[in-house]
């Protein structure tokens, strides 16, 4: 099978879950720290309802629309396509056909 094609194995799919999760929630933390700050005086005078209406009215749509795609893209990228660091294993080609000889590797069998 095509290393492309490969399913992410069960650490990978934790890894993609944990780094979105962590990546999410860092972008509505800013999110909402610069709503505050620029907002803040303003969105105080207002019932907490609609408070609250205005900063999910501002993050969901961000975070939905903008920063979820980006941080998925990026993510799965950075632990899915990583390179491997163990050897892969043998393919068919590699493998010596019946009544082929096979060398042993001299560094193994070295006294």
């Amino acid at each position: 099978m095509s290393e492309d094609l490969k399913a992410p194995s069960r650490a990978q799919r934790i890894q993609v879950r944990l780094a979105t999760t962590l990546a999410a929630w860092a972008v509505a933390y800013l999110i909402v720290l610069a709503l505050l700050v620029f907002l803040g005086h303003k969105l105080e005078s207002l019932p907490p309802a609609l408070n609250a209406l205005v900063f999910t009215g501002v993050l969901v749509p961000l975070m939905g629309n903008l920063v979820m795609p980006m941080v998925s893209v990026a993510v799965n990228r950075r632990v899915i396509n990583r390179p491997q660091t163990r050897k892969p294993e043998r393919t068919h080609d590699e493998i010596p056909q019946s009544g082929a000889v096979v060398q042993p590797h001299p560094a193994r069998h070295a006294p």
